[in-house]
């Protein structure tokens, strides 16, 4: 069997490297899931579009990021801007919640709202759990799912309504929205409350809908993190109810006292048609030259050059046995380094100088009996050595003898 030319070993290791970078992109952008556009640039009733618009017109920097959080490594004033992340449809990354720490510690501010639990992946290194289930409470309007609540705050008294609510426990923090004392959580999503009956967890009680991080939990270096336990509170179809936009402002300038860049993370959303195809390939290109995904390709490269040069200088594969008896440094063909495929090559080099030296055809050398070969021979440890595959001389004495059998 002939080796592989150069070319072809690097056409296959390239081959390999751009299906690498492709299938790690593919299952990256896979993993993304998609869901329905609860972007910034939303205009229908689960966009955010209002309240970014009324960012910008407050003289906020209003930016939508569409690839990766891994992008706020970059960010020059971190003091002066705010991360928004709006019901997110996908857990963080190790990378991004990592990028998204290192914001936080050099002044970012942080608001979340949720009401999955998908957001935990973010909220659980403030120690703050977003508890999955509806909250029910008896100041509602219109329906059940639309609750009132009364917030009382150093930047914003009032009243709000929230949405089909989720609550959240925190360990470390300062509470901002609470429920009243009848509130329960539905823990089975069946929309009753079962607690009486099975002890479930859905006992009566003050659920917690908004949490604000501890500036004694942290160094006074960090920025300020605060969590919401409905999404909708921001969206088109909710932000203009009771007192939900000011209330949403209020949480902005806050955070941004002296204004500042707004970041709306609408990575965490898929939309859909051609939209949704754009930024994922730019979601996928993100990942891959960001940080440690960009580690990992390089040096899935580096690897894999290094395989190659390797293979090209030292090749993994026994000499062709075309080229066995070629060559003249009979240490390098010692037995340590020869295996019974290498010996079962040497046999047809043998076969063949036999063929050739009597001239014969490739049929009528398969014509001739175990006796006549022998005669061709004219060796009686060459001759075993073709029919048993046994020498009992060793590896390199049957090496010199084959390269100075001369035939007839």
């Amino acid at each position: 069997m002939k080796s592989p030319s150069l070319g072809w070993t690097w056409s296959v290791i390239g081959a390999v490297v751009i299906t690498l970078l492709i299938g790690t992109e593919i299952f990256l952008i896979a993993s993304m899931g998609s869901g329905s556009d609860l972007s910034s640039n939303g205009k229908e009733w689960k966009g955010a579009s209002k309240f970014s618009v009324e960012l910008e017109k407050r003289h906020y920097d209003v930016v939508s990021l569409l690839t990766t959080p891994s992008l706020l490594y970059e960010e020059e004033d971190a003091d002066d801007t705010l991360f928004i992340s709006l019901g997110p449809e996908r857990a963080y990354t190790l990378t991004e919640l990592h990028a998204i720490d290192k914001f936080e510690s050099r002044g970012g501010k942080i608001l979340l709202a949720d009401d999955t639990g998908i957001g935990n992946s973010l909220s659980t290194r403030f120690e703050v759990n977003f508890i999955k289930g509806q909250l029910y409470d008896q100041n509602f309007i219109f329906n059940p799912d639309l609750v009132k609540f009364n917030v009382g705050t150093p930047f914003f008294n009032g009243f709000i309504l929230m949405n089909r609510p989720a609550s959240l426990t925190f360990t470390s923090g300062r509470a901002l929205i609470a429920s009243t004392s009848s509130a329960w959580v539905d823990r089975n999503g069946n929309g009753i409350n079962d607690n009486i009956t099975t002890n479930i967890g859905e006992a009566q009680g003050i659920r917690y809908l908004s949490v604000i991080s501890d500036p004694d939990f942290r160094t006074e270096d960090t920025g300020t993190a605060l969590f919401i336990s409905d999404p909708s509170l921001f969206m088109n179809g909710m932000i203009e109810m009771e007192g939900n936009l000011e209330f949403a402002i209020s949480l902005v300038e806050y955070l941004l006292p002296e204004g500042g860049k707004v970041v709306f993370d609408d990575s965490v959303h898929s939309p859909s048609g051609s939209d949704g195809v754009v930024q994922g390939g730019l979601r996928g290109i993100a990942f891959l030259t960001s940080d440690v995904n960009l580690k990992i390709v390089v040096g899935s490269i580096a690897v894999l050059s290094m395989l190659a040069i390797g293979y090209l200088y030292e090749s993994p594969r026994k000499p062709h046995h075309d080229t066995i008896l070629s060559r003249t440094g009979v240490a390098e063909l010692i037995e340590p380094e020869l295996l019974q495929t290498d010996l079962d090559e040497l046999k047809k080099a043998v076969l063949e100088r036999v063929r050739l030296s009597n001239g014969m055809a490739i049929e009528d050398m398969g014509k001739l009996s175990w006796d006549e070969l022998k005669l061709l021979l004219d060796n009686k440890e060459l001759y075993k050595f073709i029919r048993k595959g046994k020498y009992h001389g060793g590896t390199e004495k049957l090496l010199l003898e084959v390269m100075e059998w001369q035939g007839k």
